[in-house]
């Protein structure tokens, strides 16, 4: 066995692995054994295309390579408002986040390479040391969110890039599920804290819908999941086995809006130190902007 055999196939028993407990089941339960033999074909396929992706971060850059991936699974993304992104100095993106492969979609519409994403702590990517370089990861451990931020501060001070999911959670997908304009409201305040500490920074709302079929939201075999956002993984698990198993069969086309580049000034805000009114004037802007992304993508 090559070695690049040999990754892939360590990469895919890491995929089994963490399926396994999203999906709620015990490490030690009487699904595992089950489990491991219906996903192994696409987990090794996803496999393969990560390590590629590895690859092609290194040769292309992280834009680039991002817009191969997506090519897998996406038939072609309507995009708006990229065009007015900055291609130097600090930059949030400030994102919803309906899942499946959102995080790439946009990537490949950031015209730069130095994007770092806010990350849950995935083993997975961590696998990948090249991809790894572009997350901050995190978790709901008060000292990990803290050396996230930390880390983001130093990379939007060194100049850098971050697309920051803000809920912090799985949204609902504009295209089609109810409340995912209300889940803004909820934007967290470390985009306050971004903004106020590194106040050179510019922001873009960027908002995204389409990426989840409703043909696997209303799957039956979600059913048995309790919570929207349990049932929109398991949709997310199945459509994306499904697109690897039967390349070409369903791809979807995304919508994509970015919202023009605002700087802490931009907001007109009596108090600059206080993150939450700061914070308060950015969930103004993405507000704003889901009315445009609905009437100029989603209404067309």
């Amino acid at each position: 066995m090559d070695d690049l055999e040999k990754k892939t196939k360590t990469l895919a028993n890491d995929l089994v692995f963490e399926l396994n407990k999203s999906l709620g089941f015990r490490k030690d339960g009487l699904a595992q054994p089950f489990l491991k033999p219906l996903v192994w074909k696409p987990m090794v396929r996803f496999s393969e295309m990560a390590t590629i992706f590895e690859q092609r971060v290194v040769q292309e850059g992280w834009q680039k390579a991002s817009a191969w991936f997506i090519t897998h699974f996406v038939d072609k993304v309507k995009t708006l408002g990229a065009e007015h992104l900055p291609k130097e100095g600090p930059l949030v993106i400030a994102a919803n986040h309906p899942g499946a492969y959102d995080s790439l979609v946009i990537s490949s519409h950031i015209p730069r390479d130095d994007v770092k994403i806010i990350s849950s702590d995935i083993p997975f990517v961590k696998k990948l040391p090249d991809t790894s370089k572009h997350m901050i990861f995190s978790s709901q451990n008060v000292h990990d969110r803290m050396s996230a931020a930390r880390s983001a501060l130093r990379h939007l001070k060194n100049g850098g890039t971050l697309l920051v999911f803000a809920r912090g959670t799985m949204d609902p997908d504009p295209a089609f599920m109810t409340g995912s304009e209300v889940e803004l409201t909820r934007w967290t305040s470390s985009l306050g804290l971004f903004m106020r500490n590194v106040p050179q920074t510019k922001l873009s709302v960027s908002l995204i819908s389409g990426v989840i079929s409703p043909k696997f939201i209303n799957h039956p075999a979600t059913l048995f999941r309790r919570g929207r956002v349990n049932k929109q993984r398991l949709a997310e698990f199945f459509q994306v086995m499904y697109q690897l198993l039967v390349p070409g069969r369903i791809m979807v086309s995304p919508n994509l809006s970015f919202g023009s580049p605002v700087t802490l000034d931009d907001l007109r805000l009596e108090d600059k130190k206080n993150i939450n009114k700061i914070t308060d004037g950015i969930i103004i802007k993405a507000q704003e902007q889901f009315q445009f992304h609905q009437n100029n993508l989603l209404a067309a």
